[in-house]
């Protein structure tokens, strides 16, 4: 979706040695949210400024209309905030159309922005069956749990979804725990990292730690799942931690498998 002419003329020439790629080109966000309904498109690189309406007007129309389909945003300099609040309505990547070697990099780029919101997808498929088995939620939670007893200076131990809303909080009844809102918080700070991360061909990494003025935060990717994520309030993260961590993000990675081998997944 792109009202320049010459704008869409680079995006089909950049796929011209693509012939497996099919292109429809359109101006206006009103005639690409209906295309955008009614065709079988693989994804839509959505540009922010339309005649009709905005980018980001257009994108909250896909995503009610064709939640499954992924939108790339595109823009200029100077647009981070188009970006930021793009990602956060559903978008699953931004491209820089000012940036060096657009034209050259966009098919490596949507490939992989594709792959991307495949993945998203099939999260969001898993993570509302999650939300519908207790028994599952159940399980996680004794394994947040026994986490928690293994770190017993942990503020709190969850799980996030890959949009950064929790799944399951450990409950130890301690005044200091983490609760389902400062969870939500985490989780976005951690899907915001991710994002970055992406941009920055870090997609592999299993997880990391995040230092903040009053704590520190250690994750692991859960695939097709979201983040585990455990808060300390502490400047620092131990070996011990680490290793903790890491076998109760293998303990709920199977638990997940074994529900999805089983068809509740």
């Amino acid at each position: 979706m792109e009202d320049s002419e010459t704008d869409a003329f680079l995006v089909r020439r950049a796929f011209r040695e693509h012939p497996n790629v099919e292109i429809t080109w359109v101006q206006t966000g009103m005639e690409g949210t209906q295309k955008a309904a009614e065709g079988n498109y693989d994804l839509v690189l959505l540009d922010y400024a339309l005649p009709d309406m905005t980018g980001l007007e257009v994108l909250l129309r896909i995503t009610e209309k064709r939640p499954d389909l992924p939108v790339v945003l595109v823009s200029g300099f100077g647009s981070e905030y188009v970006a930021a609040r793009g990602l956060q309505v559903g978008a699953v990547g931004y491209v820089n159309k000012d940036a060096p070697h657009f034209r050259e990099d966009l098919p490596e780029m949507l490939s992989r922005l594709f792959e991307q919101g495949e993945v998203r997808e099939r999260s969001r498929q898993i993570e509302e069956r999650i939300r519908s088995r207790p028994s599952l939620r159940l399980h996680m939670e004794e394994v947040l749990g026994t986490l928690r007893t293994a770190l017993p200076d942990a503020r709190g131990t969850f799980i996030t979804s890959t949009d950064g809303l929790p799944l399951a909080v450990s409950r130890s009844g301690g005044d200091k725990d983490v609760d389902p809102m400062a969870a939500m918080v985490c989780g976005s700070v951690v899907r915001n990292l991710d994002m970055v991360g992406s941009n920055l061909h870090l997609e592999q990494q299993e997880g990391g730690t995040v230092h903040f003025r009053q704590g520190t935060l250690v994750f692991r990717k859960l695939p097709d799942v979201g983040s585990l994520v455990v808060v300390f309030d502490r400047e620092s993260s131990s070996s011990q931690d680490a290793r903790e961590v890491d076998v109760a993000a293998r303990e709920i990675a199977t638990l997940v498998r074994e529900e999805e081998s089983h068809g509740l997944v």
